[in-house]
């Protein structure tokens, strides 16, 4: 285990108007990260509480002690104070449609009200909601961190109700303190948004944000709203290729028959039931490293094949596409506006018209005091005539200071605001006009999302098998959850259009002034381009009319072309990545072998020298393997393997041939052969068995030829 830097221990209180992330240092490198890692929890994995056990630690474990989860999660609470439980009273997004959206943080392109949709969609993502016992259970959970290759590197057991972000955040690091200071990693998780958003705001992992890059995993990545996926969805965004994150999905799947044995049995027993399975699970993919790359340059192959057919068939160019791709990101991720934003001088005038009711209301209230007083007056009531004096005294003062204010707000409208104020026959119109402009580009915004994540979790679903079916269902449900949403918008937008022209037909509106078409409830999810809600006639002036739909959006030949150019980008990246990883495995291999040769020379026992005897078949056995799929001619003339082809051919030789007499040790040691007749006292030739066996069988097959 790494000796910990402390520094993430000490509370930190960054400065609210200074940026506390410095700017990533430019790398000369490509922009793909170096390593790949997925986190993930199980939360079946759980231990029924029991008396402890003998301890048993196994040599090579891969779980991060209790005592550091501990620490992180005091950390962390620490850090964000008493924000959290004033994060768990706030409302939904219902109920907040009048606050203005805004980006979360200026370094994450998504805004506040997409980040608390997404936390909504995922019960992870929601650390108040309960998914285990604690009265019943000890561990509730195990969170783990993966390669891309699906290889374990650390596991973190879990002891409270629901996904915290401390676990993590404490993977994470423990990556990170293993790590050059020079390498990027690519991070996948399938809330990865609410991870970004929390490490931004609190300043977690600030040493190593400008070397994170940010991803969702695909398997819960159509969860997500649409702007969140243009984000972070790896095949959206840059420098993945062509990694998904599911090695977490398969190595729970691959310790699920432990489930039963593991939730009754003792703490320690259990963890070293865990990592001997992982420890076999490790040695297994080792030697299907090569395979697994071959298999992935294939796959990537393949589909720049089938996009660079795409490709042709849209006939626009590369650039283009590239242009209308950035246009989409920046139209689809920008804050979508509120029910009721309005622009500044259409709140200035509304608080101009709320001022002046004030002032109305003061004039009424200073009329009935003196009406009051005179009454007192005339029958010669002291008490009450000094009363109201007093109160008098005090209205007069509320009505002066209501004048000012009134006419500060005035005189700071200017001139066009001014005169739209005067015109008092209009205030109501242009209320109603502002109202469903703002409704109306809201509903576009979340329709345009809707299509876009149908059409990704459709097309997805086209490539699932049968054990994705709950996952297309729950993808499909939380896109479903949005839906009744959507339809209250565009009720409201009508009750809104009808409530204008009942203004133009009382003619309190200007002239010329035409109603808003309204939008069939029937036709709402089609979208097609000359629906009602690509068009604000009657909601804006001529200067301000909104432009055609672009391309990106109404012509299906350019999103299928937009599509295809991401998948070549992708199989490039993929291409990139696996070369590197090839390279990797060269020159790991190569120094192993050096290493061993090295190691052989200076063995200073027999035992020592058996070890290594025993080790450098094992490394002859990878070789063999690998070799099969990773191409020679690539790195001939820079990295050789190490073994010479003859100890290769040997070693294939006898693998082929069945394994007798004595173990090849000693020749390779390079002692001299015993005699014959101590090898006749000690050893027993098998041989005449085999012969044996082979006459019995060709003896029974004649036989039953005859009898046949």
């Amino acid at each position: 285990m790494a000796r910990y830097n402390e520094l993430w221990l000490q509370p930190r209180v960054p400065e609210p108007a200074q940026n506390p992330f410095p700017d990533p240092k430019p790398r000369t490198r490509p922009s793909e990260a170096d390593v790949f890692v997925c986190v993930d929890a199980c939360f079946t994995q759980k231990r029924h509480k029991s008396q402890p056990d003998a301890p048993k630690t196994h040599p090579d474990t891969h779980f991060i002690p209790d005592e550091l989860s501990a620490q992180m999660e005091e950390y962390v609470e620490r850090v964000r104070g008493d924000q959290t439980s004033k994060r768990a009273k706030k409302a939904t997004c219902e109920e907040v449609e009048d606050e203005d959206d805004h980006y979360a943080h200026p370094n994450l392109h998504v805004s506040e009200a997409n980040l608390d949709v997404c936390e909504e969609s995922f019960t992870a993502a929601d650390e108040r909601r309960t998914k285990s016992n604690t009265q019943q259970f000890d561990i509730t959970a195990i969170m783990g961190l993966l390669c891309r290759h699906d290889r374990v590197l650390w596991l973190l057991n879990m002891r409270s109700t629901g996904e915290k972000q401390f676990g993590a955040l404490l993977l994470v690091e423990e990556l990170f303190q293993h790590l050059p200071e020079d390498m990027q990693v690519g991070l996948l998780y399938d809330i990865v948004c609410q991870l970004a958003r929390s490490a931004l705001k609190w300043g977690f992992l600030e040493r190593y944000f400008p070397r994170l890059a940010f991803a969702v995993a695909v398997f819960h990545a159509f969860g997500h709203v649409w702007p969140c996926q243009l984000v972070f969805h790896p095949r959206y965004r840059e420098g993945f290729g062509f990694t998904n994150g599911e090695g977490c999905e398969r190595f729970w799947h691959s310790i699920s028959h432990l489930i039963a044995h593991l939730r009754i049995s003792g703490s320690h027993h259990r963890l070293y039931v865990l990592d001997a399975q992982i420890k076999h699970a490790d040695e297994t993919s080792l030697f299907k490293l090569a395979e697994w790359n071959h298999r992935r340059s294939l796959h990537s192959k393949a589909k720049r094949v089938e996009a660079e057919d795409e490709l042709e068939d849209c006939d626009y160019a590369v650039s283009w596409l590239r242009k209308q791709w950035k246009a989409q990101v920046a139209s689809q991720t920008k804050p979508v506006a509120r029910m009721t934003q309005k622009s500044a001088s259409e709140k200035a005038i509304a608080s101009v018209l709320a001022q002046r009711q004030v002032v109305s209301v003061l004039k009424e209230k200073k009329a009935e005091i003196e009406a009051n007083l005179l009454d007192a007056a005339d029958r010669s009531n002291t008490d009450d005539t000094l009363l109201l004096a007093s109160d008098l005294k005090k209205a007069r003062a509320a009505l002066g200071k209501a004048q000012t204010e009134l006419k500060r707000k005035e005189g700071a409208l200017g001139v066009d605001g001014r005169n739209k104020l005067n015109n008092k026959t209009q205030a109501k119109f242009l209320e109603l006009r502002v109202s469903a402009l703002a409704l109306k580009k809201r509903l576009r915004d979340l329709l345009r999302a809707h299509k876009f994540e149908r059409e990704a979790l459709e097309r997805n679903s086209r490539r699932q098998q049968g054990s994705d079916r709950n996952l297309r269902d729950h993808t499909l449900n939380a896109i479903k959850l949005r839906r009744p949403k959507i339809v209250k918008l565009n009720r409201q937008y009508n009750e809104t259009c009808d409530k204008i022209a009942a203004e133009i037909k009382s003619k309190r509106a200007p002239r010329r002034a035409i109603p808003p078409p309204k939008i069939d409830p029937k036709i709402l999810f089609q979208l097609d381009i000359a629906d009602t809600v690509w068009q604000d006639i009657g909601l804006e002036d001529p200067e301000e009319e909104e432009k055609e739909v672009p391309p990106w959006l109404g012509d299906e030949s350019v999103r299928k072309g937009i599509r295809a150019m991401l998948v070549v980008d992708r199989a490039n990246e993929e291409d990139r990545i696996l070369e590197k990883e090839r390279r990797s495995l060269r020159i790991w291999f190569a120094e192993e072998w050096s290493i061993l040769e090295l190691a052989i020379q200076h063995a200073d026992s027999q035992a020592a020298a058996y070890f290594l005897h025993r080790r450098r078949r094992r490394l002859l056995a990878l070789c063999t393997t690998w070799r099969k799929y990773l191409p020679d001619a690539e790195y001939a003339n820079e990295i050789a393997w190490g073994p010479s082809d003859g100890e290769v051919a040997r070693y294939m030789a006898q693998r082929a041939t069945a394994a007798r007499g004595r173990d090849d040790f000693e020749a390779f040691m390079g002692e001299p052969e015993k005699e014959a007749e101590e090898e006749e006292e000690d050893e027993v030739d098998f041989g005449w068995l085999d012969t044996l066996n082979t006459e019995e069988v060709d003896s029974d097959s004649d036989h039953s030829d005859v009898e046949d």
